[in-house]
């Protein structure tokens, strides 16, 4: 069954035929993403819509029909006008008769729960006298909860759908077997420079010539960000800055990799650029945060990287996020990389173990490093799978997932 979602019935510009609830003077790409972009962002376009969503009918004699009145944050501009969000008179009456529940609707972000809380589901249980069990969260946020109902659904997880990934197991599984040469040790990636990629870079830098390392400058960000984060990083990682303020590091930046990608022009989210991945041992992930925040954890397009390229991967993020990814199903390396750095909430503390166990892995001889690869293969190859099932199964799951938090 798919699941009915209420719908303007003004004059609107189809773009935003589902951001209902606001004055349509905010309907503008200020406040949100056009719905005929990128198919299948957000998930409510494109194809996994007609496969999740359905228009809500009108009511006939006698059948009603539970919905959803959706809630769409496709930009986080949208908590700024939270204020002239409003609910008509009927969608309340039926969301008192548990006819309808309220869809708040962002697969692209994992915001912490208290954004939600705060900017949005507070806000209208008190300006209409609702209850938590009114809403329904869809998000990337994998963090527990016992106060909001939410639903786990990442789109950078299943976008991963559109990718070949028959093709990139096959070349991936034979450069392991014929132990196709590899010539650096490891690959890191930071295109944005955020302050805890400052504390992995610097601890990263005397290996620099051992693998890919990059570090971008901006990252199509805000003018003052690079200056913004670095003062960030030198309060958050003392320790760590006093290395890269001795060794002078930010003279030698940016760290550029030579792929073909000008990563502060284009933001590679999906990066066919691969050879980069083959041609290196160890994927040092720094995900989107690498920070510590209660209630969130969340995976952007970086994690699925490696699992795609069939590389071992430490994870330059947060607390508990290799635990999370093992609640979903995947497989980590903790016979040959120690990983316990997971579980350390400090920030500098854990960032700095996780490079020390970076370095500990990739710092041996080819030859070790090859045969600790073979002996991988099997959670290589569960690792590209368990995404390519998951991918495959998202709006399915997602459909279901509704169905149910709608009839509770």
């Amino acid at each position: 069954m798919r699941i009915p979602l209420a719908y303007r019935t003004d004059d609107y510009d189809v773009g935003f035929k589902y951001c209902v609830g606001w004055p349509k003077k905010y309907l503008t790409s200020d406040y949100f993403i056009r719905q005929e972009y990128d198919s299948g962002m957000f998930g409510l376009f494109g194809e996994p819509f007609d496969v999740v969503f359905k228009d809500k009918l009108e009511d006939l004699p006698g059948v009603t029909e539970k919905y959803y009145f959706p809630i769409i944050v496709s930009l986080s501009q949208v908590s700024t006008i939270m204020e002239e969000f409003t609910i008509s008179r009927d969608v309340l009456s039926d969301i008192r008769q548990n006819r309808c529940k309220l869809l708040i609707f962002n697969s692209f972000e994992g915001w912490s729960w208290d954004f939600w809380e705060n900017k949005v589901i507070n806000l209208l249980r008190s300006k209409y006298n609702l209850e938590f069990n009114h809403f329904v969260i869809v998000s990337a946020n994998l963090a527990d909860t016992n106060k909001l109902q939410t639903i786990y659904n990442n789109f950078w997880e299943r976008q991963t759908k559109t990718e070949n990934l028959d093709y990139v197991n096959g070349i991936g599984s034979i450069s392991i077997a014929l132990r196709k040469q590899r010539h650096n040790k490891f690959i890191c990636l930071n295109r944005r420079p955020h302050a805890g990629r400052f504390a992995a870079m610097t601890l990263l830098h005397p290996y620099k010539d051992q693998g890919y390392l990059s570090f971008g400058m901006n990252g199509q960000m805000y003018d003052g960000y690079f200056e913004e984060q670095e003062r960030m990083f030198s309060l958050t990682y003392p320790e760590t800055n006093k290395i890269y303020q001795e060794k002078n590091i930010k003279n030698i930046l940016p760290l550029v990799i030579d792929d073909g990608v000008n990563a502060e022009e284009a933001n590679p989210v999906n990066d066919w650029s691969h050879d980069k991945f083959y041609d290196s041992f160890l994927h040092i992930c720094p995900e989107t945060y690498q920070y510590y925040k209660e209630g969130r954890i969340f995976f952007s397009e970086k994690i699925w990287k490696p699992m795609m390229f069939m590389q071992p991967f430490v994870l330059i993020g947060e607390p508990n996020g290799l635990k999370k990814l093992k609640e979903l199903g995947y497989r980590t390396f903790d016979t040959w990389i120690d990983e316990s750095y997971d579980s350390i909430e400090d920030n500098e503390t854990r960032i700095s173990k996780a490079i020390e166990s970076s370095i500990k892995f990739f710092d041996r001889s080819d030859n070790q490093l090859y045969a600790d690869m073979e002996k991988m293969h099997n959670i290589l190859s569960h690792n590209i799978a368990h995404l390519a099932y998951r991918a495959q199964m998202a709006d399915s799951n997602l459909r279901n997932d509704l169905e149910r938090c709608l009839h509770e």
